[in-house]
Formats: structure tokens, C-alpha cells, sequence
């Protein structure tokens, strides 16, 4: 065949990739087509950083989590138990936050259900640093969890503006900023809560969410919403806009409009080709946010025994706190823990495009319930944070891998429930960890570990059962 010929049939394929015609002999193309035509370029660049600014805000937020309990205890004297409730509030809300924002992301679209949540972190998380009692504080630390719950449709957004080739490196690069927010929080408490106390630094930490509140109005709505919700004129705006940031064409012809269907439904996650997915993966999410947030809280427990040989060294007294706030060295140790995060995402950014979504979960659970397995053998202090900093790693690249994997499994009239949902049921997680991590160590170390090795364990072989594997599919055909 002639190099001419080549070329006539390449043009061809190309042509046939991105276009349909309709019955009349019009020439078409739908959302899907058009973004993986328009390809990755400078628009999506500049849209994931904006859009990390709402992770920023969560991952800042969430370590206030960590460090608001030491400085309550010693300036409004509350005991062990209020320390705990105060962190359930804030889980409690962000599950039904999670979900809530989820559902009206699928509703009202991604950019506006974002906005609204963080818009309640800015005004919650201001009232927070005027909190004048415990029981206030109860209140609104339980609001901002629920904004916080909603900055995860962040994840929603991107995925529906990035073609399947970049979306799952995409998606976890919006995690690095989570795990910006969480130092810079860090960072700021050495800044501002030593020196001016926990009202000015919590007062400071809402700016981010203020940021991202005032540049949302700026954004544009995504494509494959404003299409399903009958915007086919704003759907096509955009897509333009995207193609002449990226130096490309839109393709020829018109826009295929889609039917309107009903949104945001929770029985379509148990609907045909769900029915075994979704329980599936609720099961991985559960776990990922136990394992995640338990290993946080053990780390802490093993540091201060400074040894894994002493089986019955941790305290079990949860009637009283005394007064120990943190220093400059508490806050160095901690930012030095939180980098254990970055080579975990970056790891599985490499990873989930070559091996795909549900070995990475596989490989990820299996080498955490390794290095907590190691944790049996009798170490010190060297050894032991090496195996907790491995097992942070592997936990946290799980967790961002879910967000991407949920997000391309599930199509676009209910992907933000979806995700929403996901990030709810990891929160129960979450919110049940405690009694592992700081409970039951408190009678053996060797039981606590038993359990995160076989939620993790079972977290690995539920990967592997998962029906689809979402890895180089568009949005538009997951399933074919």
C-alpha cells in the first residue's frame, strides 16, 4: 500500500473517531469525542490548578482536625472524651456533606455544588474562631464538616473536562494539593497558633476556601453536565473556549444533544451493570479511610512508645487530658510524617495508567497490609516510622485512586452522587478507626495491627472482583 494510500486511510480513521452523521447525512459529535479530539493542553493545565485551591481548603481543614484538640484542652480545660466528639462532629458532617453535595452536583452541576460547599466552610470555619465554648464548637465544627464534605466533587469537575489518556494522572494531581494543605496548615500553626493562639489561626486557615468561593464564578460549568441537563448552547461555549486555549478545533458539525434524564437518583447505583459494583467499591472506600486515618492515629501512639516491643506500653486512661500543647518540635515532626503522602501519590500516578485502576488498588492494599505486618517484629524507633511512613504512602495513593476510579465508572447523571456517596461511606470509616487505633492498642498492639491487616487484606482481594476497569475508556462507554 502507497504512502498516499496510508494517509487517505489515516485521515479516514480520524475522521470517523470524532464524527458520526445522523440520519440525513449531517455530520455530528457528542461531549465525549469532542474533548479527547480538543485533547490536553494549556486549558486543563490552569483549570487543575484552580480547582486544587478547593483541595487545598479540604486538606487544610482536615488537619485542624489534628491540631485544634491539644489547644482546646488547655484553654478551655475539655476532657478526653470532648477531644474525640469534637473530631466525630466533623466526620459526621463531612459524611453527609460528602453525600449531600454529591447529590446536587448531579443536580445543580460540579461548579456550583463546589462553590456552596466551600462558601459554608469560609462562613463556619470564621464563626469556629469565635466559638466561645465547647458546645458551640460542637456546632460549627460540624457545619464545616459538612462544607469540607462537598470540596471532593472537585474530583467530579476534573474528570469531566480531560481526556481519558490524562484523566487519571489528572485527578490525582489534584491531590497533591491536598497534601499542600495539609503542610501549609501545618505550617501556619507554627506561624500563628503559638505565638497569637487558635482563634487567629483558625480565623486564617478559611482564606483558601474564600479564594476558591470568589474564582468559581469565573469558571465554567462542565460540558457533559450542561449537555445532559439540556444547555447545549453553554456545552458548546465551553467546548470552544477549551479548544482555542488548547491551539484546536472543535470538531465539525453539530453537537449531539442528549436526552434529559433524571438526576442524582441513589437507586441507580443498584441498577443494572451496578448491582454488584457498587457495593463493591463502597467496601474499598470504607476501608481506605480506615486504614488511612487509623495508621495516622497508631503512628502517633507507636512514636511516643518509640518501640514496637512493648506490646501493653500504650495508656488506657480516656477519663482526663492533661494540659501538653504542642511545640515547634511536635509541628516539625508532624510536617516531616505528612510528606510520607507525596511519593504515594506519585507512585500511583505512574501506575495507574500502565498497570490500571484496579491493580493499583490491588498492589496498593496488599503492600500496606505488608508493612503493618512487619510492625510485629520487635524495633525500634528508625525501622518502625519507615514501615508507618511505607503504609501512609501506600494508604493515601488508595484513596486517591478511588477517586479517580469512581469517577470514570459511573456515567454522568448521577457521577457526583456516586462520588459522593463513595467519600460518605469512607468517613463511617473514618469515624470507627478510633476505637482500633486508640482503644483497642491500649489493650494490645498486636490486635489493633491484626485488624488493619485484614481490612487491608480484604480491601485487595475486593479490588480484584470489581467488574470494570475503567483504565483508556471515555466517559461515555465505561462498560463497552
Amino acid at each position: 500500500m502507497s504512502e498516499e494510500t496510508d494517509t487517505v486511510e489515516a485521515d479516514k480513521k480520524s475522521y470517523q473517531t470524532f464524527h458520526n452523521e445522523s440520519d440525513d447525512g449531517e455530520q455530528t459529535y457528542d461531549v465525549h469525542k469532542a474533548i479527547e479530539h480538543i485533547g490536553f493542553g494549556k486549558y486543563q493545565f490552569i483549570l487543575i490548578g484552580l480547582s486544587g485551591i478547593a483541595w487545598i481548603a479540604d486538606g487544610m481543614e482536615m488537619t485542624v482536625i489534628a491540631i485544634m484538640g491539644p489547644s482546646l484542652v488547655c484553654d478551655w480545660g475539655i476532657t478526653k472524651f470532648q477531644e474525640a466528639l469534637l473530631t466525630t462532629c466533623v466526620f459526621s458532617g463531612f459524611a453527609f456533606g460528602s453525600w449531600f453535595f454529591g447529590y446536587l452536583g448531579d443536580r445543580i452541576g460540579r461548579r456550583r455544588s463546589v462553590m456552596i460547599s466551600t462558601s459554608c466552610v469560609s462562613l463556619f470555619g470564621i464563626l469556629s474562631a469565635f466559638a466561645p465554648n465547647i458546645y458551640w464548637m460542637f456546632a460549627v465544627r460540624c457545619l464545616t464538616g459538612i462544607g469540607i464534605g462537598g470540596c471532593c466533587q472537585t474530583t467530579t469537575y476534573i474528570s469531566e473536562f480531560v481526556p481519558g489518556k490524562y484523566r487519571g494522572k489528572s485527578v490525582l494531581a489534584t491531590a497533591i494539593f491536598w497534601f499542600v494543605g495539609g503542610a501549609l496548615e501545618v505550617v501556619l500553626a507554627m506561624l500563628l497558633l503559638v505565638p497569637y493562639g487558635w482563634r487567629v489561626w483558625l480565623g486564617v486557615s478559611v482564606f483558601p476556601c474564600v479564594i476558591f468561593t470568589l474564582i468559581g464564578f469565573f469558571l465554567p460549568n462542565s460540558p457533559h453536565f450542561d449537555i445532559i441537563a439540556g444547555k447545549t448552547e453553554s456545552a458548546e461555549e465551553t467546548l470552544r473556549q477549551i479548544a482555542k486555549m488548547n491551539n484546536k478545533e472543535v470538531p465539525a458539525g453539530r453537537l449531539i444533544t442528549a436526552k434529559t434524564e433524571p438526576r442524582g437518583q441513589c437507586l441507580d447505583m443498584m441498577s443494572s451493570g451496578y448491582r454488584l459494583q457498587t457495593p463493591l467499591l463502597l467496601v474499598i472506600w470504607f476501608i481506605a479511610a480506615f486504614t488511612y486515618y487509623g495508621l495516622i492515629l497508631l503512628s502517633t501512639e507507636l512514636i511516643l512508645v518509640g518501640n514496637t516491643c512493648d506490646t501493653h506500653a500504650f495508656s488506657s486512661d480516656v477519663d482526663t487530658l492533661t494540659c501538653t500543647p504542642l511545640n515547634m518540635s511536635n509541628y516539625t515532626e508532624m510536617l516531616w510524617i505528612s510528606l510520607a503522602e507525596l511519593p504515594g501519590l506519585i507512585l500511583m500516578a505512574v501506575l495507574i495508567d500502565i498497570i490500571g485502576r484496579k491493580i493499583s488498588l490491588f498492589l496498593g492494599n496488599l503492600t500496606l497490609s505488608i508493612s503493618i505486618t512487619m510492625l510485629f517484629i520487635c524495633m525500634t524507633n528508625i525501622p518502625m516510622v519507615a514501615l508507618l511512613f511505607i503504609g501512609r504512602a501506600m494508604a493515601d495513593g488508595v484513596f486517591q485512586v478511588l477517586f479517580v476510579y469512581t469517577a470514570e465508572v459511573y456515567p454522568t447523571q448521577f457521577r457526583g452522587l456516586a462520588v459522593g456517596l463513595g467519600s460518605s461511606c469512607s468517613r463511617l470509616g473514618a469515624l470507627s478507626t478510633p476505637f482500633v487505633a486508640q482503644v483497642l492498642v491500649s489493650i494490645n498492639l498486636h490486635y489493633a495491627l491484626a485488624v488493619y491487616i485484614s481490612t487491608g487484606l480484604l480491601a485487595s482481594i475486593v479490588s480484584l472482583l470489581l467488574p470494570y476497569e475503567t483504565k483508556g475508556k471515555s466517559l461515555a462507554s465505561q462498560h463497552s
